[in-house]
């Protein structure tokens, strides 16, 4: 079972010291049924196993890459409010011009298809008023 501290539901079970809700405001933290603190890319790694993806995370935890992943980790989660500040609206922008091209090219299949792909009963409707 993974908890985290600061974020979503607090058991009281999982009563938390300073030390463990300050570790909370530099990157995400989680606490292990023990009571021991885990810290970073290691709780993704952990929630990702315990819903069956963790490959997923897999290349995460490998030794030769496991230290880009980590710093890689604390720095987005260091900046994360900036870095969501700054590609939240693009995100939404490109999401919503892709929106828009799916919407533009359903309308012109439906413009294409008006004729050949009728139902067959309109298709023998149209025929008999021929």
């Amino acid at each position: 079972r993974i908890a985290t501290v600061g974020h979503g539901p607090f058991s009281a079970g999982l009563a938390a010291n300073d030390a463990r809700r300050s570790a909370t405001h530099d990157f995400r933290s989680g606490v292990r049924p023990d009571g021991g603190l885990l810290r970073g890319i290691e709780v993704l790694r952990l929630a990702y196993a315990a819903v069956g993806l963790a490959w997923v995370m897999q290349a995460t935890g490998w030794p030769a890459l496991r230290p880009a992943f980590d710093l890689g980790y604390r720095l987005f989660a260091k900046h994360r409010m900036r870095i969501s500040a700054v590609l939240g609206p693009a995100i939404v922008a490109i999401r919503n011009q892709r929106a828009m091209q799916r919407a533009r090219q359903m309308a012109q299949q439906m413009r294409d298809c008006k004729d050949h792909c009728a139902r067959p009963n309109q298709r023998d409707q149209r025929a008999t008023e021929q």
